[in-house]
């Protein structure tokens, strides 16, 4: 593989991240919040964040417990 090439792939590889990252992020910001708005957790909407973002908190929830029915761990995330 020649140089060109390797700048090629990694400027695809960063265009990628430059465009999933925000996504991701505000993603993660709705699924936040909507543990603050009823019932929104519980939609179709909430239910597939719910299935991206918590594998990654439920770490997290382990070391700092919820106050009641708000979470707490969102913040060691960030």
């Amino acid at each position: 593989m020649d140089q060109s090439t390797a700048i090629n792939i990694l400027t695809t590889v960063v265009k990628i991240y430059s465009i999933l990252w925000p996504i991701f992020t505000w993603g993660f910001i709705i699924y936040i919040l909507s543990s603050w708005i009823p019932g929104l957790r519980e939609s179709s909407f909430g239910e597939l964040l719910g299935k991206i973002y918590e594998p990654l908190l439920s770490p997290l929830r382990n070391i700092i417990p919820p106050i009641g029915r708000y979470d707490r761990y969102f913040y060691r995330s960030f």
